[in-house]
């Protein structure tokens, strides 16, 4: 069985692109695709759309350096 997911926001950066997504637990988690095409998804969840792109952004800009 499929979880249906809602996504809420997509970013083009320099560094990547961020993917937030609304999940029916009623909130919201992130994955980040970096430069080389590798997806990383994150298992927390956030309470608000604001906290998850900040987090997420975080992510993107420490995935740069590896």
């Amino acid at each position: 069985m499929k979880i249906p997911l809602k996504v809420e926001q997509v970013v083009c950066t320099t560094t990547g692109i961020l993917i937030i997504f609304y999940t029916p637990a009623h909130c919201w988690q992130f994955c980040c695709i970096d430069q080389r095409g590798i997806m990383h998804k994150s298992y927390d969840i956030f309470y608000s759309l604001e906290k998850a792109e900040i987090q997420a952004r975080s992510w993107l800009a420490r995935l740069d350096y590896y």
